[in-house]
């Protein structure tokens, strides 16, 4: 027992002498850390400058850039990285997209850039275009104008109807100086001398600087002749003689649409398959025969009040035995220029030629030009005339005439100044939606010569149509007459 308690004291004084040693280790393990941090601060300020003026430096702390774990030790971004393998791939996934970003957003401005230089030198070239457009439609004005000054009365006046119509296409390409234009056409329209008309002489008429041209009175075959062309409609026959015993004057071109605009400043057509009907020298259209009479009923007043209108004369839309009288010019062939259409056709007519019939999907005559240079209306008086000095009698457009349709009518009027006053009813063919075709029982006027999309056997000079006087087409327009009035005409009721 002695010794077991010698033994348990040697051990409890060995233990305490370690407890001794490990406390009095410690605390200098603590001084020590301390005064390491007491001098690493020291150590990490640096001395102020001799001014005085720049802040304290520090020096990176040994545990910079560690992040500290759940357990509370610290760990290097080395060893995060380590344990967490995905870190490094969503850091590279964020810089590819950053990468990606930038190169989208140079591209775009690049791309932006490009378009706004293209468009800026667009610009430029447009304008210089127009510049010169301008700049050729003013010279034209002047050049008209100088021929003005010389020459006839009529030679002047016809100069300055053509400079009337080169200010609407230079209002149309200048619009931003319309009013410039406008200044100029007035002072151009007050300038044409107006005259009384006269037999045996064309002359301007002021008011619409519309050509007339003068057509004396004479005898005619009207209707078609045995041998023309087969199958045609039977009510252009029977040929027969037809007597005229008044002269009178015909417009050489159908009005146009700045013409139309006189009276009807409002007026505009819509544009068909991209193409335009709305240029100022071209034929005006989507016009109803009622309108068309009014507007000739518009010309009688003021020229009237002019006091310009010849005593028995008044403007109206033509018969049909004056407009085919006027179509003939004292040729009794199919067309004014010949018995068949080509080889001259092309030259005086605007008809459904061969591209055209392709383009459209539909037949066309044999002997139909390959290409006349207009897919629609062309502008008035772009092909040759005919010995009257008349344009596009065959072709452009349909033209209405003042007689209601009589299929009978040369049967049942008479030689002399025949003109149909009554309405007849009869056969109407009507083109409804999708194409669909029907027949109705209606009255309606006569429509003569033909338009740009009808093929060359409905521009004949005999080829009769007709259509309801409330219809508006874009295929149909009008030419105006100073002719006596219709009433003396007419034979008198029974």
């Amino acid at each position: 027992m002695s010794k077991n308690k010698k033994k348990d004291k040697k051990t409890s004084s060995v233990d305490s002498s370690k407890e001794k040693e490990s406390s009095s280790s410690s605390i200098p393990e603590k001084d020590a850390v301390k005064k390491g941090e007491s001098e690493s601060v020291k150590n990490n300020l640096d001395s102020k400058p001799d001014d005085g003026n720049e802040p304290a430096k520090f020096k990176k702390h040994p545990n910079f850039g560690r992040k500290q774990s759940r357990s509370g030790k610290m760990k290097s971004p080395e060893h995060a990285s380590k344990q967490n393998p995905y870190i490094n791939i969503l850091d590279q996934h964020k810089a590819h997209q950053l990468r990606i970003f930038k190169i989208i957003a140079l591209v775009t401005i690049v791309v932006i850039s490009l378009i706004l230089i293209g468009k800026y030198y667009a610009d430029v070239k447009y304008q210089k275009r127009q510049a010169k457009m301008v700049a050729d439609i003013q010279k034209r004005v002047s050049l008209y104008r100088s021929k003005a000054e010389m020459g006839s009365t009529h030679e002047r006046n016809l100069a300055l109807s053509k400079a009337i119509a080169t200010t609407y296409v230079g209002e149309l390409k200048d619009w931003r100086h319309k009013g410039v234009w406008i200044a100029e056409r007035k002072k151009l329209f007050e300038a044409i001398k107006p005259v009384m008309p006269k037999p045996q002489k064309d002359f301007v008429l002021p008011s619409l600087a519309l050509d007339m041209a003068f057509i004396p009175m004479g005898t005619f075959r009207m209707g078609r002749a045995p041998n023309e062309v087969a199958g045609a409609a039977f009510d252009e026959i029977p040929e027969h003689s037809v007597r005229i015993e008044y002269h009178f004057w015909m417009a050489k071109t159908e009005t146009t649409n700045f013409q139309y605009k006189v009276f009807y400043p409002g007026y505009g057509t819509r544009r068909w398959n991209g193409y335009s009907f709305n240029l100022p020298s071209q034929p005006a259209v989507l016009i109803s025969w009622h309108l068309a009479n009014e507007f000739c009923e518009m010309l009688n007043y003021k020229e009237k009040k002019a006091k310009r209108l010849p005593v028995g004369y008044v403007y109206r839309l033509p018969t049909e035995a004056e407009w085919e009288y006027a179509c003939r010019a004292g040729m009794k062939t199919q067309f004014y220029w010949g018995a068949t259409f080509d080889p001259n056709g092309v030259k005086f007519a605007n008809v459904l030629d061969k591209k055209s019939a392709r383009f459209l999907d539909c037949n066309t005559s044999k002997d139909a030009p390959k290409r006349d240079g207009h897919f629609v209306t062309a502008p008035v008086g772009s092909f040759k005339p005919n010995a009257f000095g008349l344009y596009d009698m065959s072709g452009n457009v349909w033209e209405w005439c003042y007689d209601w349709y009589n299929p009978q009518a040369y049967d049942d009027l008479p030689e002399l100044n025949p003109v149909q006053t009554t309405p007849v009813v009869s056969e109407l063919p009507i083109r409804g939606k999708f194409e669909r075709k029907r027949v109705i029982e209606s009255t309606a006027k006569v429509i003569r010569g033909g338009a740009c999309l009808s093929p060359p056997e409905d521009c004949r000079s005999a080829k009769r149509d007709r259509l309801l006087p409330e219809k508006r087409d874009m295929g149909v327009g009008f030419r105006v007459v100073l002719a006596p009035p219709i009433d003396t005409l007419a034979p008198p009721k029974k």
